[in-house]
């Protein structure tokens, strides 16, 4: 199968191709959840999922540590000199 075909494009870490001995029709349905396909693609999810909750974790730290070391606004000083 072309690869080309099994990627969306995305940046970085958003996506990651793996290698299924099945086609586009077979690739989401398994016999069991112990099947091995399953379970790469299981184990896969889980790994995006967490790269994508750290992702904005790491976000949301880096905004709170900007407005701690932006110091008060321009506005703010100003008004505290009149």
């Amino acid at each position: 199968m072309d690869k080309k075909s099994a990627t969306l494009g995305l940046p970085g870490t958003r996506e990651k191709q793996i290698a299924m001995d099945a086609d586009h029709s077979h690739i989401c349905k398994f016999e069991r959840d112990d099947d091995d396909a399953y379970e790469q693609v299981a184990d896969n999810m889980v790994e995006l999922i967490a790269n994508a909750v750290q992702a904005v974790a790491d976000r949301e730290r880096l905004a709170r540590l900007r407005v701690l070391h932006s110091g008060p606004s321009l506005e703010s000083r100003e008004h505290a000199c009149t």
